[in-house]
């Protein structure tokens, strides 16, 4: 019967759970109670038979089916002297556990706030978790006078229970702007919320076999502007040549500008320049390439996880095997009749770092001139920035040189922490890809070059 006493206040923004009861029950007791139903981790069938509680017919929908964290906030304040730590003290101790439950899980480590894993662990697992939190308020007993721990812990425990599930919303909806307004597709955000589930509801209204119909159109350049988009980059466009029916196409712009009046587009007015809006989109385009005959580009794709893995392992020779294979599977598409080509290449390369970083920056000015490619990465990402050099019949280290004598690096030196050079070259008569990685270490010094080729 004690579970039947036991009041439960439940959020589903981030299923978290304020556990309190009678006083004769002990809030440990009830808390262990809580834990052992809701975790996935246990079986507690035999804990509850008998029970009240486990007649009710809702009973069974919970029961050890979710990720729990259960924090006791007393034991981080065992007196006044943690109060200036006990918040960092949680986190860390949560992530530590995390690290050890989730080491396949990728996106966070050790350093990492909280938020950030459990959010990388949402995306990658599609499950929330359910936090019992015993003496919460204990922070307010402790702290009577000290109102900025009391506001500080608050917005810990807001930044972990709010928001999650709209920046995914956000991630895969939104994309489009109206001045400063936000607009999501209201179908696919209605569609997510009825079904609980976040995916792409475009082919309800659209399908992709329309997208193909366009992107498959042989305009030079096409192709090769939409492998760029995939590659979360910008194409530069002039809508105004464009006739403003679905029939006349004269250039790959006129294309492009139908596809921003359909929707699968957005343009920035400023910039003259066109994206992919959201993840929902971008999965609409990747439909349409894998049924649309671009050979090899899927799996150019596939392979950019383990180039993006041996940038950061500063493995030149790695890098240069893989850029040589996308070329391969992607000649058919790219014509590599000058860098632009490369350009699109390496930013398909590149794809799966739109996981950890901000969408890559084209001709960065910096320093005494223009990065080709810079990607900066996300806030809580520890992850190194990429200064990205380009080179066309040249040499990689000329790319690497070129960085660190127009010092492309001092603009983001203040940014964010570790900073990885990369130059990539491709001789046309050799069919060689080249790259070198260096480890920029402020104060211009590097260490740990590799320069390695690969056919």
């Amino acid at each position: 019967m004690l579970i039947s006493k036991v009041n439960a206040v439940y959020s589903t923004e981030r299923k978290f759970i304020y556990v309190s009861c009678p006083r004769r029950f002990g809030k440990s007791m009830a808390a262990n109670m809580l834990a052992a139903y809701y975790s996935c981790g246990c079986d507690s069938a035999e804990l509850f038979a008998g029970l009240k509680i486990a007649k009710e017919k809702s009973f069974p929908m919970h029961q050890n089916q979710h990720y729990v964290i259960r924090i006791d906030v007393q034991r981080f304040i065992e007196s006044e002297r943690e109060l200036d730590s006990f918040i960092s003290d949680i986190g860390k101790s949560v992530v530590s556990e995390l690290m050890k439950e989730f080491s396949d899980y990728e996106g966070f480590g050790l350093d990492s706030r909280l938020k950030t894993a459990l959010d990388q662990i949402f995306i990658q697992s599609g499950k929330g978790f359910v936090f019992i939190i015993d003496e919460w308020d204990c922070v307010f007993r402790i702290a009577k006078k000290c109102k900025e721990i009391q506001k500080e812990y608050l917005d810990f425990m807001r930044g972990l229970f709010k928001g999650a599930d709209y920046a995914e919303l956000e991630k895969w909806y939104d994309g489009y702007r109206v001045g400063k307004l936000h607009i999501y597709n209201p179908k696919s955000v209605a569609d997510a919320l009825t079904w609980n589930e976040i995916q792409s509801y475009w082919t309800g209204t659209e399908t992709y076999e329309v997208l193909k119909v366009y992107i498959d159109l042989n305009f030079d350049g096409l192709k090769e502007a939409v492998l760029t988009m995939l590659g979360n980059g910008r194409c530069v466009i002039d809508p105004s040549t464009f006739q403003n029916d679905m029939t006349v196409f004269r250039t790959k712009d006129d294309v492009l500008t139908l596809l921003i009046h359909l929707g699968y587009l957005t343009y920035g007015k400023d910039m003259s320049e066109v994206l992919i809006p959201n993840r929902e989109i971008e999965q609409e385009f990747m439909r349409a390439v894998k049924v649309g005959g671009w050979d090899g580009v899927i799996q150019a794709l596939d392979r950019s996880r383990k180039l993006l893995e041996s940038t950061w392992a500063l493995d030149g020779s790695t890098v240069a095997e893989e850029m040589s294979a996308i070329h391969n599977e992607t000649s058919s598409v790219l014509k590599y009749n000058h860098e632009s080509s490369l350009t699109s290449a390496v930013l398909m390369a590149y794809y799966s770092a739109k996981a950890y970083y901000v969408n890559p920056i084209m001709e960065l000015p910096s320093g005494k001139g223009f990065a080709d490619v810079v990607y900066l990465p996300k806030r809580d990402v520890n992850r190194p920035a990429l200064i990205v050099e380009l080179k066309w019949d040249k040499t990689a280290s000329g790319a690497i040189r070129q960085i660190k004598d127009k010092g492309y690096a001092s603009w983001i030196e203040g940014y964010t922490g570790g900073i990885l050079l990369v130059g990539i070259n491709y001789d046309k008569e050799e069919k060689v890809h080249e790259c070198v990685i260096e480890k920029y270490i402020k104060m211009g010094r590097s260490l740990h070059t590799r320069r390695e080729t690969n056919t």
